[in-house]
């Protein structure tokens, strides 16, 4: 049984142990190595993923630059939401930084345990939730906060980053280029 992916769920929502079993029987363990695709643009987004142990980089590619949208770790949740839903070909692509192991559920048997479990569409939602509010306050970070201010804030809130994701991928997750995050580290020393 996936403990770790159930004990994410349950902090949101109390679940039977009929759910629980449901959940572990969807979702698939996976492991990949560091630089396997799990999500190429171009593709629809099959899969949403819970990270046990690794990375994971979601990011398109705009005029031949890629733009780093989210960077997953241990104990979360990822997943190229627009094709997810809509059932389109994603924009997105989402690539392992690390070896990774992760529980994958298919699209399918998500809405299966949607259907058959209130409990776990209810933990559906208030991820969706959670997500757009991550969005809401990244979007609103990107437009209105300095260099200094959105690297100050992601190494308050998420410093393992700096530990384990290239400075270039969180520039770009900043919005910021190489060049940017530089000064801002020389600044800190």
């Amino acid at each position: 049984m996936p403990q770790d992916l159930l004990a994410y769920f349950s902090r949101l929502v109390p679940l039977t142990d009929e759910a629980q079993a449901a959940i572990s029987d969807a979702f698939v363990q996976q492991t990949h190595r560091r630089g396997d695709y799990l999500l190429q643009a171009g593709d629809v987004a099959n899969h949403l993923y819970f990270i046990r142990r690794g990375v994971l980089r979601v990011y398109t590619t705009v005029e031949a630059t890629d733009c780093t949208l989210f960077l997953g770790l241990d104990g979360e949740m990822v997943v190229a939401l627009s094709s997810f839903i809509q059932r389109t070909p994603s924009a997105d692509s989402i690539r392992c930084l690390e070896d990774t192991e992760l529980y994958a559920v298919h699209y399918d048997r998500l809405q299966g345990l949607y259907d058959q479990f209130a409990a776990i569409d209810r933990v559906g939602r208030l991820l969706i939730e959670r997500y757009a509010i991550q969005l809401r306050d990244h979007s609103f970070s990107l437009r209105f906060h300095s260099t200094e201010q959105r690297y100050d804030t992601l190494q308050r809130t998420r410093p393992e980053l700096f530990q384990r994701v290239s400075l270039t991928h969180i520039a770009s997750f900043l919005g910021m280029t190489a060049q940017a995050i530089s000064m801002v580290r020389a600044k800190r020393r």
